[in-house]
């Protein structure tokens, strides 16, 4: 009877331990989050980074051995991630949030590590990183755990961790700090987040973000943060900019004027209007010398030779020429290219002709590429370029022009006479005559360049115009530099579209940051752009570090657009998803005074316009300086 007795406890006792020992010990966590709020807010906003879990553990089963049943043990070990790009607006929130709560010791340690597994394993959609794991042949048979992820889903399945459970115990851990510390900033931010969902850029997102202050950046201010009119709001990112909006929305005033203001390195301004000039270079000529070029005010202009900034060397000597002659020729999107391709080469072919002639500046006149353009001196052209045995191509051009018929030597003469009508001319032939200074000046001296015309001369002079942007942005992105020994150039460029396509101006935006340029463009439009680059204007868009927004309209798809990018807001709790803003509401007066920032990595966010003449810095730095120019510049 003792015996049976003894049998039978031993019985129980053993029934116990394979009950005990078939559920799964809770994973041994060896991997945690960030820590640092301001990463964890960044990395949430950017869609950047990874969350990851690491852990190594066992599993104790039965298994029948003939009659007998046997305890087996299955060991492993994995790290599991997510990129958090990868995931769904709703999962990344409240990964957000779970390591939010986690920097404040707001969970138990239980509840952490499931919650922690159960948004990183993603119900599978985690990728498994490394892993070791060691399955007994019969444990693989009897329970078909044949590989790690089959291992990680039985023992997520056993423990009853997947993404709900995990949001759920993480909505009553929050639940209960909510009741505690309801004042506590934290509390408020991550309530606003579960109620609401995280839609615009706020001040907290400022730490980390583009917006910070670093000193290895100057600022680009951008107007003041929503409803908080005393909070001034920087660019401190790299990249170029791009500010849209329709006349009289305040983009000169709000973004142009008050960085002429702040900014203390080299500029590059095209002034259309002339107001630039009166308001910022009395302090602009403090910081360096300043140029005023101005080709239909020849009193009141510095000069500048478009064909000084031609380098001597053969090679470079053709390659500068056609892309002057590209700039010179305005694009007009004809069916048939040949004539403007055409005008193009041989207007090259003029330029490295006139200016090999000649290495010295000083007698490079740009009277002789009008002579030849009109068909002036054209057989000592023939003859000149034809031995001309260092350059190549300006042999095979000269070649192929003379041989043209006379029809197709007409149209081309024609078509460049057209072309260059806005170099003709008294005045501009008196500020294009010399140079008092070469592009590579604006660099070394500090000095800013203001591009000034009035408002009714921009079609007549917009070949001008083009060679004075591009020529500058080409000279200043010729050379490499070590980014902590010069300061970068910043380039105002105001009705950009206007100007027509321009390669220089995406180079700006490609490479401009590794030499030191950067461009601020201004829009009226969407359309605007999309009309004068039709295949590539999103893209040079898409590529500035930053777009700013201002009063979009609905007509022409900017609004929409605007919509688009700023995206949608999904709700953390009821996956209900919508435009965080509708077009009508962008194009309408709840968003008259302000201005939607889009930048690479961050939310979108809302600013209030803050104009010059409401901006104490501004208004204690405007005026105009003495002409001349109280700094006298140095001729080139």
């Amino acid at each position: 009877m003792e015996l049976f007795i003894f049998g039978m406890v031993a019985l129980i006792v053993f029934c116990v331990l394979v009950y005990v020992n078939y559920k799964p010990r809770e994973l041994k966590r060896t991997e945690t989050p960030i820590s640092d709020v301001n990463e964890i807010r960044r990395a949430a906003a950017a869609k950047q980074g990874e969350f990851a879990y690491a852990a190594d553990s066992y599993a104790d089963f039965t298994v029948q051995v003939g009659q007998t049943k046997m305890p087996r043990r299955l060991k492993f070990s994995f790290r599991i991630v997510r990129n958090l790009a990868a995931m769904s607006h709703r999962e990344r929130e409240f990964v957000k949030i779970y390591q939010l709560m986690r920097t404040q010791d707001w969970l138990t340690e239980g509840a952490d590590n499931r919650i922690q597994f159960g948004l990183v394993w993603g119900d599978g959609s985690a990728v498994i990183d490394s892993f070791t794991i060691k399955i007994p042949d019969d444990v693989e048979k009897q329970h078909g755990i044949k590989t790690i992820s089959d291992a990680i889903r039985w023992y997520a399945n056993e423990l009853g961790v997947n993404v709900e459970s995990a949001i759920s115990e993480l909505l009553n851990a929050f639940g209960k700090v909510q009741s505690e510390h309801a004042e506590n900033p934290l509390v408020k931010e991550l309530t606003a987040s579960i109620s609401s969902g995280s839609r615009w850029f706020t001040e907290q997102d400022i730490a980390g973000s583009v917006f910070e202050e670093t000193e290895e950046r100057p600022p680009l201010l951008l107007g003041t943060l929503h409803g908080q009119d005393s909070k001034p709001v920087s660019y401190f990112g790299e990249g170029s900019l791009v500010t849209i909006a329709p006349p009289g929305a305040g983009k000169t005033q709000c973004h142009i004027i008050p960085n002429l203001l702040r900014w203390q390195g080299p500029a590059v301004v095209l002034d259309l209007k002339g107001e630039l000039w009166q308001k910022t270079s009395k302090f602009r000529n403090a910081l360096g010398p300043v140029y005023r070029f101005a080709p239909f005010e020849p009193e009141r202009s510095h000069h500048f030779n478009p064909l000084s900034a031609i380098r001597s060397r053969p090679d470079l000597l053709w390659e500068d020429s056609v892309a002057l002659a590209e700039l010179m020729i305005i694009p007009q999107a004809a069916n048939d290219p040949f004539w403007e391709q055409s005008a193009q080469r041989v207007l090259a072919g003029f330029i490295a002709y006139v200016c090999r002639k000649s290495a010295s500046s000083d007698g490079r006149s740009m009277g002789e590429i009008l002579d030849l353009a009109n068909g002036l001196d054209l057989p000592d052209f023939f003859a000149r370029a034809s031995i001309a045995d260092d350059v190549k191509e300006l042999r095979r051009v000269a070649k192929g022009f003379e041989d043209s018929p006379d029809s197709v030597r007409g149209g081309i003469l024609s078509q460049l006479q057209t072309g260059l009508k806005a170099w003709a001319g008294g005045r501009v032939e008196r500020v294009t005559g010399e140079s008092n200074w070469t592009p590579d000046v604006i660099r070394e001296r500090n000095a800013t360049l203001y591009i000034c015309i009035k408002p009714g001369e921009i079609e007549p002079a917009l070949s001008i115009l083009r060679v004075m942007i591009g020529q500058h942005i080409n000279a200043l992105t010729n050379t490499l530099h070590d980014r902590t020994d010069v300061k970068d150039v910043l380039f105002f460029v105001d009705e950009f579209p206007q100007l027509k396509e321009m390669r220089p101006i995406e180079t700006g935006i490609a490479v401009g940051r590794s030499y030191g340029v950067r461009l601020w463009l201004i829009a009226q439009s969407l359309a605007q752009v999309r009309s004068n680059y039709p295949k590539r204007g999103d893209g040079m868009l898409g590529s500035c570090g930053l777009q700013a927004y201002m009063n979009p309209p609905l007509q022409d798809g900017t609004a929409q657009k605007v919509s688009d990018e700023i995206g949608f807001f999904e709700s953390v709790i009821d996956r209900h998803r919508q435009p965080i803003a509708e077009p009508q509401a962008l194009a309408g007066p709840d968003f008259n005074n302000d201005i939607i920032v889009i930048a690479q990595g961050c939310k979108p966010m809302r600013l209030n316009k803050l104009r010059a003449f409401e901006d104490d810095v501004s208004i204690g730095r405007e005026g105009e300086t003495t002409w001349p120019p109280a700094q006298p510049p140095e001729s080139a």
